[in-house]
C-alpha cells in the first residue's frame, strides 16, 4: 500500500469480504488495515480485544466490501498514498451494481469508516444492474518519480 499513515513504515491491509460486523449484518464486508513500524512481529488476532488500525465496514447486508482491496498511489496528490475498496454487490444505483471507495491516507487515519455513508473520500458507482463494478481492482504506483 506505501506508508498511508505518514509514518516512515509501509503499510498492508486485508479483506474479509463475509463480515458481518458493519450496520448491514450479513456479508455486508470489511477491509482491515495496518499499521508497519520497527516492531511488527507475531500474531494479530482479530476481536478479543485486538483491532487493526484502521477498519472500513460495508455499508449493507450483501455488499460483500474488500472482496477486492488495491493500493492507488497518491490520488490527491498531498504526498501520502491513498486506498481503493471494493463492494462489488452493492445496490446503491441498481442490483449488484456494485462499488469502489478511495480513502485518502493521513497522518491521523484511524478508526472505523463506514464505506457508502460519506466516511470515504470518493464513492463511485457501478452503472447498470449486475455490473458487480467493484469486484475487480487496479491501482496507481507508490513511488514518486518519473
Amino acid at each position: 500500500l506505501g506508508d498511508l499513515n505518514g509514518d516512515g513504515f509501509d503499510d498492508f491491509v486485508a479483506g474479509a469480504p463475509q463480515n458481518g460486523d458493519g450496520a448491514g449484518g450479513n456479508k455486508n464486508g470489511a477491509a482491515y488495515i495496518f499499521f508497519g513500524s520497527s516492531t511488527i512481529s507475531g500474531t494479530k488476532k482479530l476481536g478479543g480485544g485486538q483491532s487493526a488500525d484502521v477498519t472500513v465496514l460495508g455499508k449493507a447486508a450483501a455488499d460483500r466490501l474488500g472482496e477486492d482491496v488495491s493500493s492507488v498511489g497518491d490520488v490527491n496528490a498531498d504526498g501520502i498514498p491513498d486506498i481503493l475498496v471494493g463492494a462489488g454487490y452493492n445496490d446503491d444505483c441498481a442490483n449488484n451494481c456494485g462499488a469502489a471507495y478511495i480513502f485518502f491516507g493521513a497522518k491521523n487515519l484511524s478508526g472505523t469508516k463506514d464505506a457508502g455513508n460519506s466516511n470515504e473520500d470518493v464513492r463511485i458507482l457501478g452503472k447498470s444492474a449486475s455490473d458487480y463494478f467493484g469486484r475487480f481492482l487496479g491501482g496507481g504506483r507508490n513511488n514518486r518519480g518519473p
